[in-house]
């Protein structure tokens, strides 16, 4: 569990604390969008792109490496069934997001909301679409993930072992 690495001491997560490495390696970060937005987001992100190039595993935290590297491959077999089927949904082979080559770039990220002295001045994350195809999500226990659904938000109240497929900007048909 990423949760894990966000329950040890300062130091060792600065190990792994990066700003400029977005987009390959492996990156922790607290607060990622803090000069991309005018709002600061209150929550640490460890971040690790497993494809196309996955990083060494020596330089994934040890103390979530097994977890991490055995979620992306349970989460890319859901994602390829899942895109096999909205493929099919879709009138077209079964493979043909596959050959598309969708599934090639996956980043596993873990984010956690540590406690804030201002609260009222914080938010989690700001509203957003996610990019690509598909997001695979495992939520805890704690309640805040919000969907769109028309004009409103939504709560997704949480569901033990529950997955959450949210369909990316690649799916989306804009009107």
């Amino acid at each position: 569990r990423s949760s894990d690495l966000h329950e040890q001491p300062g130091e060792e997560k600065a190990k792994y604390y990066k700003r400029d490495q977005e987009g390959h390696g492996v990156m922790y970060s607290s607060n990622n969008d803090l000069y991309r937005s005018q709002a600061a987001c209150w929550h640490d992100s460890l971040q690790l792109w497993m494809s196309p190039q996955p990083p060494k595993a020596e330089d994934i935290p040890e103390v979530c490496r097994r977890q991490v590297v055995e979620w992306d491959v349970h989460a890319k077999k859901v994602a390829d069934t899942v895109m096999e089927l909205l493929s099919l949904g879709l009138g077209l082979e079964a493979g043909k997001f596959k050959e598309l080559t969708f599934s090639d770039a996956r980043a596993v990220v873990g984010i956690i909301y540590p406690p804030c002295p201002q609260p009222d001045l914080t938010m989690g994350i700001t509203s957003h679409t996610d990019p690509g195809i598909i997001t695979v999500l495992l939520q805890n226990q704690v309640p805040g993930l919000q969907v769109k659904h028309g004009d409103a938000w939504v709560d997704v109240k949480p569901l033990p072992g529950g997955l959450i497929i949210n369909m990316g900007d690649f799916l989306q048909v804009r009107k």
